[in-house]
């Protein structure tokens, strides 16, 4: 067994120097491999397909929610609305209810079942009544939520970046295969302006100048201007929410589009360039 008298102490200072990133299963951190000689041009190809598949998709899905899921239910048409259906249909004595004497505003906020029209004005009572008993609450734990899976996709693309900018520059990108439990002081030199740091073997030992700007614009521009945008129009979805039920739904939808790039990883990424992330 080798001596690891020779190995530096851990401490805070040695911990905070570099900006290591560990590579995760998504489509975005695997294009850091694009165009090695190791992977071969057609296996770039098939994950240049990914990625821009992988970007389109996430875009259609936060335009839809732009376009048509941003509507303020109770904007100043519809309360117009509701109260012209209050003056000629609510308090109408021709929509009134003659057997119990009651109108039909009456009923609808008796949230009577019996009811064969206002169906559309007691459903909106109906969401509001069960909204005011802790919905207020729900959606300011849902948008907190999903704002810090934001901030958590946006750390992830910030500390990609820093690592491109930090790693060691040469004319050539190199990856290495390295045995940690073999790992000597040349070694850990060596690694020590590597991009990928933890428990994986593949390490990133050097990389050049060219691709740090490619990859900058092809990945963490690109992930970073995505997660703003669907950080923005999913706060704003989900504070226009005025039920629990479509609240819950909503936040879950948000977060699917942010896992969009892992599925489409495990589908399209080849397996060769899977056993370099894994």
């Amino acid at each position: 067994q080798k001596s690891c008298a020779h190995l530096p102490d851990v401490t805070a200072e040695r911990l905070d120097l570099g900006d290591g990133h560990t590579v995760q299963a998504s489509v975005w951190d695997a294009c850091i491999f694009l165009g090695l000689p190791c992977v071969g041009s057609g296996t770039s190809f098939f994950m240049i397909c990914a990625l821009v598949l992988n970007i389109l998709v996430q875009l259609f899905f936060v335009s839809i929610v732009f376009d048509f899921m941003l509507d303020d239910p109770f904007s100043g048409d519809r309360l117009t609305q509701l109260l012209r259906y209050r003056v000629e249909v609510g308090h109408n004595v021709a929509y009134a209810d003659p057997v119990h004497m009651r109108s039909m505003v009456s009923q609808v906020c008796n949230q009577e079942t019996s009811l064969h029209l206002s169906g559309f004005q007691a459903g909106i009572y109906s969401d509001i009544s069960s909204f005011l008993e802790g919905g207020e609450k729900l959606a300011v734990l849902a948008q907190f939520i999903f704002v810090a899976y934001i901030m958590a996709e946006l750390k992830d693309a910030w500390h990609l970046g820093a690592a491109l900018r930090t790693a060691k520059l040469a004319e050539d990108t190199s990856v290495k295969i390295v045995d940690e439990g073999d790992a000597d002081e040349e070694g850990l030199g060596a690694m020590q302006g590597s991009l990928v740091k933890g428990s994986v073997v593949t390490r990133l030992i050097q990389i050049n100048k060219l691709r740090v700007i490619l990859l900058h614009v092809l990945i963490v521009i690109p992930r970073i201007l995505i997660a703003l945008l669907l950080g923005y129009v999913g706060v704003k979805w989900l504070g226009l929410s005025t039920s629990m039920s479509d609240l819950l739904l909503n936040a879950l939808a948000l977060a699917f589009i942010l896992d969009i790039d892992e599925l489409i990883y495990s589908l399209f990424v080849p397996r060769r360039v899977q056993g370099l992330v894994d």
